[in-house]
């Protein structure tokens, strides 16, 4: 059996069956939710702390910007 025997005879509505998604439509976008979210936690849990040592590399005060090398 190849790829090609797996289409013979079907059309559209056979192919994209979405017969699921009233069942299954909430999880799928409560998944979405949860994705975007942690993706957004994620970006700010690295952005704050290198924003930090950014801006502690360019402080005026000495002791900041030689401990801000060391992280």
């Amino acid at each position: 059996m190849s790829w090609n025997d797996l289409f013979v005879n079907m059309d559209n509505t056979n192919f994209f069956n979405f017969s699921f998604l009233p069942k299954y439509g909430s999880a799928f976008v409560r998944g979405f939710e949860y994705t975007l979210l942690l993706a957004v936690v994620s970006v700010l849990l690295a952005v704050i702390p290198a924003l930090l040592l950014a801006f502690g590399c360019a402080a005026i005060i000495r002791i900041i910007g030689i401990l801000s090398l060391f992280f």
